[in-house]
């Protein structure tokens, strides 16, 4: 989603290096998206908590070795309550049921993914927090 020819800068915080190379490839083939990876989980809480950065979303990894991905998210959306938060995993299922995701995550994308699944879940995430703040 390209809005007054900008593209939107995405926050990519995925732990595995393979994965993280394929996804950024995935989003730069729109070419609608700057992507930014994270390099760490104290750049990823400092990124998410300027004002300046910028961003349009985060797209967070949800499985971690050293971190919990709900406690990543709900950290986020501690420091930037807007900024909207789109969760990656092959777990999907057991997180519904994770109560401390109520209110913090706007989505959530199954692994693995097409770029096209991809691409239509992040502008559906974007279109849905528009109108939230629209309404608001």
């Amino acid at each position: 989603m390209v809005i007054n020819g900008n593209r939107k800068r995405i926050l990519l915080v995925e732990e595995d290096p393979v994965q993280r190379l394929l996804i950024r490839e995935y989003l730069e083939t729109f070419g609608q998206y700057q992507v930014q990876e994270s390099r760490g989980l104290f750049h990823l809480l400092s990124t998410c908590e300027s004002p300046l950065s910028g961003l349009s979303l985060v797209l967070l990894d949800m499985e971690w070795s050293r971190a919990d991905g709900v406690d990543l998210m709900v950290e986020i959306r501690k420091r930037n309550p807007r900024l909207p938060i789109l969760g990656m995993t092959d777990r999907q299922a057991d997180l519904y049921g994770d109560p401390r995701l109520w209110g913090y995550s706007n989505g959530f994308i199954s692994k693995p993914f097409s770029p096209y699944h991809l691409h239509r879940s992040i502008a559906a995430t974007l279109r849905a927090h528009a109108m939230n703040m629209i309404n608001r």
